[in-house]
């Protein structure tokens, strides 16, 4: 039986959350929106809350196969997720692989160029303190979490990172090349929350290293369309 909607409890840059009537989950509802430079410019992409989703489940499950905990539970729509409602950790994680995007910017690296370990980054999630940085001294410091969640969630990173990497490239063709991650509780279970789509994963295609995510805004509405479906069409279709 599909879950009956409640009240929208958030109204994010590409998602909806909901309430579940009777229920301790909640819903997520992925929308057509794409948002690129810097969020201040948003278009409508037909199909990508399908595809969006279709690829979270995809991934989630191939995280889950791993015993990596994670707050999916079922998928109730073309776009809908059911979720374990968790607490979020008030900060996301970006591990980056390869040189790309603002690390790139701020290091003057060429765009894609290896890295001799995988870097993961802190930052705060409350957009009024901007996006910057912060260690785990400022997140212990701050309460946000401590040592032993802190740990938890690198370990995690660094797990979902292993998994991810090598499903992708030898099995997809995909070079991840970074991510963005966000952690909530379950009581004192440490969960991955979110999604897990181009909203939130860079990737290149192996062969060309043409850039099959949200950064494809610059070359048109039609070009994010034909990206996210690419991926799509790899991942869940198996194409």
């Amino acid at each position: 039986m599909d879950p009956k909607t409640g009240a929208r409890i958030l109204q994010g840059k590409t998602k909806d959350v909901y309430e579940v009537e009777g229920s301790a989950q909640l819903l997520l509802h992925f929308r057509d929106d794409v948002m690129a430079f810097r969020d201040r410019e948003r278009a409508i992409v037909p199909g990508k809350g399908e595809w969006g989703a279709g690829i979270s489940v995809a991934l989630f499950d191939r995280l889950g196969e791993q015993g990596i905990p994670h707050h999916f539970v079922r998928k109730v729509g073309e776009a809908r997720l059911l979720v374990e409602r968790l607490k979020i950790f008030p900060f996301f994680i970006v591990a980056r692989n390869l040189a790309a995007g603002s690390l790139a910017k701020r290091f003057g690296l060429e765009e894609g160029s290896p890295l001799a370990s995988t870097i993961v980054e802190f930052y705060p999630k409350d957009p009024a303190i901007g996006k910057q940085w912060v260690n785990a001294s400022h997140i212990r410091a701050f309460g946000w979490a401590d040592d032993v969640q802190l740990r938890t969630i690198r370990t995690l990173t660094d797990k979902i990172n292993e998994t991810l990497v090598p499903y992708l490239s030898e099995e997809k063709g995909l070079v991840l090349v970074d991510f963005r991650l966000e952690f909530g509780l379950k009581g004192d279970q440490i969960m991955l929350a979110n999604e897990l789509s181009p909203d939130n994963l860079r990737l290149w295609d192996m062969a060309t290293a043409e850039t099959l995510d949200g950064d494809r805004f610059r070359q048109g509405v039609d070009q994010v369309k034909a990206a996210y479906y690419e991926i799509y069409r790899r991942i869940c279709l198996n194409e």
